[in-house]
């Protein structure tokens, strides 16, 4: 990983039901799915990451799957078995 800074998300924001946007309080909020993507690629999984409330923390893990002749790239969290560390059960971003 390029450094250790990592990326605490809070909130997403959906469009057409699907995420589009990681947020948070921080400097760097709000980022665009895409743009949280290429930061994973580079920086690497584990960059972006959700916390439960008794501070259990999910890092995002890039995934890339073959769907006919395209490849699709997405962002999912530890497979804890945690709701509460489930990206996609985040609040929507109350300043978005």
């Amino acid at each position: 990983m390029a450094g250790n800074m990592t990326r605490r998300v809070t909130s997403i924001k959906r469009e057409k039901n699907i995420i589009s946007h990681l947020c948070s309080s921080e400097f760097w909020s709000s980022v665009t799915l895409e743009r949280a993507i290429e930061d994973t690629m580079f920086h690497g999984n584990g960059y972006y990451y959700v916390e439960d409330s008794q501070g259990r923390k999910a890092g995002l893990h890039l995934v890339i799957k073959e769907d006919g002749t395209q490849y699709l790239r997405y962002l999912r969290s530890d497979p804890d078995g945690n709701c509460d560390t489930n990206l996609e059960e985040l609040p929507t971003c109350p300043t978005c």
